[in-house]
């Protein structure tokens, strides 16, 4: 079985720095669409590493990446069913807990936190990853 999938990258958003889609829009049976995110990272427009050195900045910056990822797929946060978050520094762990719990909808979306014994770039301290579920109807779909 094929499924019609199609990519979803807001124009503002920099490339992905490798062979992978920002997210994938999949359609579900009835009026529903699956909608997965991958890994953002802090970056800026220009796709460098942003908020540097700090977690809970990072973390604020990824969470407005995918409430703009979700915007351009015709959802918002509270769409989001289930997200894992990487860190480096365990440290880090309660600064980026109390950016992700202002940040989600209500009821909020499942949640993991690992620590991680790194990411794509040494300045990258937090990266998360996100499913949402949709329905069928809006959203701009960028090729």
């Amino acid at each position: 079985m094929s499924l019609s999938r199609s990519i979803v990258k807001p124009a503002s958003h920099a490339a992905p720095a490798g062979n992978y889609s920002t997210a994938i829009r999949t359609p579900l049976s009835g009026e529903a669409a699956l909608l997965s995110i991958s890994g953002q990272v802090a970056k800026g427009r220009d796709g460098m590493p942003t908020a540097l050195g700090d977690a809970g900045k990072q973390t604020e910056v990824i969470f407005d990446l995918v409430s703009e990822i979700l915007d351009a797929a015709g959802g918002t946060i509270d769409d989001l069913v289930g997200i894992v978050i990487h860190i480096v520094d365990r440290a880090d762990f309660q600064a980026v807990k109390r950016v992700r719990d202002s940040r989600v909808g209500d009821p909020p979306p499942t949640s993991s936190i690992v620590q991680v014994s790194g990411l794509a770039s040494p300045e990258f301290l937090v990266e998360v990853t996100a499913t949402a579920v949709l329905s069928t109807t809006g959203g701009e779909e960028v090729r």
